[in-house]
């Protein structure tokens, strides 16, 4: 289910503002992915943008994302050179 907020739901909010949810653990890496993916199959049979979903990847990245920040490896420069 996607999640939504007093600001709107999380595939609407920008990869800075994503950022810094993950960073003050308002949301999860594996929540957005979750987003994402919802948001993918409600409107791609339209728009036919997505050729391969890889959701199964994103949600095992995520998770793993998710391990590193509560690691204390919560940069951004951290998570795009490990993942």
């Amino acid at each position: 289910m996607t999640r939504i907020d007093g600001d709107g739901e999380l595939w609407q909010r920008s990869a800075v503002e994503l950022a810094r949810m993950v960073r003050s653990r308002e949301v999860s890496s594996r929540e957005i992915v979750g987003a994402h993916l919802e948001r993918i199959r409600t409107v791609n049979g339209k728009v036919n943008a997505i050729v391969e979903v890889l959701a199964e990847s994103a949600r095992r990245s995520a998770d793993a994302a998710d391990r590193a920040v509560a690691a204390g490896h919560d940069d951004f420069v951290y998570l795009t050179e490990h993942f």
